[in-house]
């Protein structure tokens, strides 16, 4: 993959989601990467966890004159709700017990994101939902998903990158679900004069 700019730019990652970041690379664009602090807040929404990573990145940075910040931050939601969030599971007992719930019906997946141009002083924030139907799923074949995918780094305790089969239909972004919608963040870089090919 090769990056063409108008003007160089470098991107900063604040994440340390390797997901989020084999998507950027994958996209064809040089990427470094920082961990975001652990900022967020009770009932805070993903766009608003989003800035405040940002913002506790930015107290650390100097001299960032070429570089475009992105963060992101990514919900999921219960079934049938909207305002009850899906944790990431500490054991195997709640990876199945999220699992089997989220199998039910369709459920939501929110990523906000925020980028900042620090050449320019722009910034942009956003979200982005996509809806996901997941393929009904027995205790032997949640077994089967975690023994190929580790369920206790991920919300709901799976991964559509790395277990497609398990999707029975995804209503909106692909990348969104797995951390970071590559759609529009690849239309706000080109805006900002940052293109990649691959």
């Amino acid at each position: 993959a090769t990056v063409s700019v108008l003007y160089w730019m470098k991107i900063l990652l604040g994440s340390s989601s390797p997901r989020r970041l084999a998507l950027l690379k994958e996209a064809g664009y040089e990427v470094e990467s920082v961990k975001a602090p652990c900022s967020k807040e009770d009932g805070a929404t993903a766009e608003a966890n989003a800035v405040l990573k940002a913002n506790e990145i930015m107290k650390t940075m100097t001299g960032e004159e070429q570089t475009i910040l992105i963060t992101a931050d990514t919900m999921m939601l219960l079934p049938d709700s909207d305002h009850q969030l899906v944790s990431k599971p500490e054991t195997m007992d709640e990876a199945h017990a999220i699992l089997s719930k989220l199998v039910k019906s369709p459920h939501k997946v929110s990523t906000g994101v925020f980028m900042k141009n620090f050449q320019t002083g722009e910034e942009n924030k956003f979200t982005v939902t996509s809806i996901v139907t997941l393929k009904p799923l027995d205790r032997d074949s949640r077994n089967e998903l975690f023994s190929r995918s580790s369920p206790f780094d991920k919300a709901g305790g799976y991964d559509v990158s790395s277990t497609p089969d398990i999707v029975d239909s995804l209503e909106g972004s692909r990348s969104n679900v797995v951390g970071l919608p590559m759609e529009m963040v690849t239309q706000i870089l080109t805006q900002w004069g940052v293109t990649a090919s691959s």
